[in-house]
């Protein structure tokens, strides 16, 4: 079973609909959290998230849709699904950075590729270097600066954040 504290966190999910992130929204909520997805008022993939998400209608690919859907909004966190390098991650926390206290970058594409080059992934499918994610975690603050509360992690290094 999965522990947790009680304490009240809200959490936006961007790209909340994915394979691996409408597992994560599900969860966000069964462990009390206040989840929201942003997306355009559609879903190509009929993947719809549980009744307690909020849903924000704002296109995560257009800065304008985004800034407008969550003026006024702060959140605990920010959970990334899309940002796959580091010039998507620089966008996104440049852009999204003032509205939560720790951002968080989750990325198979820069593991396995994108597009994936060998389906289904099993733990021998080839990866790609990862060096995008170290290079996207480098364009964050530095530890200690005002923003500093954003998270970084790096595939086998510090993944504490402040």
């Amino acid at each position: 079973m999965l522990e947790h504290d009680s304490a009240d966190r809200s959490v936006l999910h961007l790209g909340g609909t994915g394979t691996i992130s409408a597992s994560c929204v599900r969860l966000s909520v069964e462990t009390g959290m206040r989840a929201a997805v942003p997306n355009r008022g559609t879903d190509r993939k009929h993947r719809q998230p549980p009744d307690a998400v909020e849903q924000i209608t704002g296109d995560v690919t257009d800065e304008a849709s985004l800034v407008g859907a969550l003026e006024g909004r702060s959140f605990d966190a920010i959970v990334d699904f899309l940002a796959d390098d580091e010039t998507q991650a620089d966008r996104a926390v440049c852009l999204l950075g003032p509205y939560t206290k720790q951002y968080v970058v989750i990325s198979s594409a820069c593991v396995y590729g994108n597009p994936v080059m060998q389906t289904p992934i099993t733990e021998s499918t080839p990866t790609q270097a990862v060096r995008a994610r170290v290079r996207a975690a480098a364009h964050l603050p530095p530890r200690g600066a005002p923003d500093a509360g954003l998270a970084r992690g790096a595939p086998g290094g510090d993944r504490s954040g402040p």
